[in-house]
C-alpha cells in the first residue's frame, strides 16, 4: 500500500517510463512488468502499453544484434559451424520443431522468456522478419493477458 501511495505522488509519465524500463529486463518482460505497474497503482492501459513497448524494444534489439552477429560469424567462419548448445537452447528448439516459430514465440514466457527464446531462434537462423513478427504478437498477447488478469485481481482485492 505504501508503494502504491508513493507511486501516486509521482507524475504519470515517470510511472509509465518506469514500467517500460522494468519490462526490458529478461524474465520481467511485458507480463510481469504490467503486473508490477498495476500493483503499484499505474493505470491499467498506460501500464500495459508501457510494458508491451518496453519488452518489444528489448526483444527487437536482441533479435537484430543476434542476427547481425550470426551473419558476421557465418561470413568469417574458417572451420565447421558450432552451434550454441544448452538445456535452454534445446528446450526452445524442441518447441520450434513441434509448434514452429509462431508456437515457440507464443509459448516463450512459459519456456525461458521472450528475450532468450528470441536469442536462440535468431542464433539458429530463423528469418529475422518472421521472428520479429511473431515475437511482437506474443509480447502483445501476454501483455494483454496479464493486464486484464491483474486488473480483475486488483478490482477483486479492492472489493
Amino acid at each position: 500500500m505504501e508503494l502504491a501511495q508513493f507511486t501516486a505522488t509521482i507524475p504519470l509519465i515517470w510511472q509509465v517510463l518506469a514500467v517500460g524500463a522494468w519490462s526490458t529486463i529478461p524474465f520481467i518482460e511485458s507480463d510481469v512488468g504490467v503486473a508490477i505497474g498495476i500493483a503499484v497503482g499505474v493505470p491499467v492501459i498506460p501500464a500495459a502499453i508501457a510494458a508491451i513497448v518496453g519488452n518489444w524494444v528489448a526483444v527487437m534489439v536482441v533479435i537484430l544484434m543476434t542476427d547481425t552477429i550470426r551473419q558476421k560469424l557465418q561470413r568469417n567462419k574458417d572451420t565447421s559451424e558450432k552451434k550454441i548448445r544448452s538445456k535452454k537452447y534445446d528446450k526452445v528448439m524442441r518447441a520450434v520443431e513441434k509448434w514452429g516459430v509462431p508456437g515457440a514465440s507464443l509459448l516463450a514466457p512459459t519456456l525461458v522468456g521472450t528475450h532468450i527464446t528470441a536469442f536462440f531462434m535468431a542464433a539458429s537462423g530463423v528469418d529475422k522478419k518472421y521472428l520479429m513478427f511473431w515475437q511482437t504478437i506474443a509480447i502483445i498477447v501476454w501483455g494483454i493477458i496479464f493486464a486484464v488478469s491483474m486488473a480483475i485481481a486488483m478490482a477483486a482485492i479492492k472489493g
